[in-house]
């Protein structure tokens, strides 16, 4: 899993520049736990919204023709997404996707961190773009999967 967002802290080097920095830091760690709430509502969302196998096989095309996934990666996320080497509850959740997604590009994040990083929020920016909120049932409505 990556982080959404990075905490920048930038302050002119002056006179009282190390004050500022310790009390940007300062400022900067404390939002932290605005940061996990968001992000453990995300997660929330993603474990309960079900998804068909068409509209997850459109999400993972999607990302193919957005250059998330390369051409060489593309069936090992289907089969991922079909078959999850791992335990990601028993319905076909947008999470389950997801880990499809970084479990096949689990080599880019040992290469690479910062490029695994920023393809893991490419695909949260993109999951958050094409999907509806869920609805009560937490499944995305037919029309919504339809037009998107």
């Amino acid at each position: 899993m990556a982080f959404r967002a990075d905490l920048l802290v930038a302050r002119k080097h002056t006179r009282f520049g190390q004050d500022r920095f310790r009390e940007a830091i300062a400022q900067a760690v404390a939002s932290l736990g605005q940061f996990q709430r968001v992000e453990a509502e995300r997660i929330r969302r993603f474990q309960h919204l079900t998804l068909s196998d068409e509209r997850a096989e459109s999400l993972i095309l999607r990302s193919f023709e957005r250059g998330f996934v390369s051409y060489r990666a593309l069936p090992a996320v289907i089969q991922e997404w079909r078959q999850p080497s791992h335990d990601f509850g028993p319905e076909p959740s947008l999470w389950r996707l997801f880990n499809a997604w970084t479990t096949v590009l689990a080599p880019v994040a040992k290469r690479s961190p910062q490029r695994f990083a920023s393809l893991t929020m490419d695909l949260q920016r993109m999951l958050d773009d094409h999907l509806p909120s869920p609805t009560s049932s937490g499944t995305v409505p037919v029309e919504a999967t339809q037009s998107a």
